[in-house]
């Protein structure tokens, strides 16, 4: 994470460090050991603010469209590349190297974008380059007011030929 393209992560090891070295945190029967009520407290309390500043410099964590892609149950497949648009207007579009294909094969998910979205209906279309055709699928989303979650997983029915895009959509209420 990082706030005005600082990254928050060296100043939390950093409080953590001087804060379990500090003497006056220090148990004074065991002469050097840290107390790890106070240790937790404080890790509890640098995580709050962490995510305070996070929700204060980057409201699209809290309100935005996260889009994540995964491969279900291919064994081996040429995706090129993949195309977003949203509205009719291109969001997402990338293109997958070796690297990034062996490890979706795997099963591993990659996040594609974070994207602010207002809330209400939207016309998600995805395209898929694969093995140089296209293979597009539109869906209709309905964004709520929280952050919203769609996993894009592209799949093949034991019968079928050409892969399927399916979409899961899950929504993170707001917190008031």
């Amino acid at each position: 994470m990082s706030v005005n393209g600082f990254s928050l992560l060296p100043v939390l090891c950093l409080s953590l460090a001087l804060f379990a070295t500090s003497p006056c945190h220090a148990d004074t029967t065991a002469g050097t050991s840290p107390d790890r009520a106070a240790l937790t407290r404080a890790t509890l309390e640098l995580q709050r603010d962490l995510l305070l500043a996070e929700e204060q410099y980057r409201p699209e964590e809290r309100f935005g469209l996260n889009i994540y892609l995964s491969l279900g149950n291919l064994a081996k497949i040429n995706l090129d590349s993949i195309s977003i648009s949203i509205d009719g207007t291109t969001a997402i579009q990338q293109k997958l190297n070796e690297s990034e294909l062996d490890m979706l094969m795997d099963g591993a998910i990659k996040r594609l974008a974070m994207l602010p979205l207002s809330v209400g209906n939207h016309i998600l279309q995805t395209t898929l380059q694969v093995n140089g055709r296209s293979i597009t699928k539109t869906v209709e989303l309905d964004k709520s007011a929280g952050r919203d979650n769609l996993k894009i997983t592209v799949t093949r029915l034991p019968q079928q030929h050409t892969p399927d895009i399916t979409y899961t959509h899950e929504t993170w209420a707001v917190a008031k």
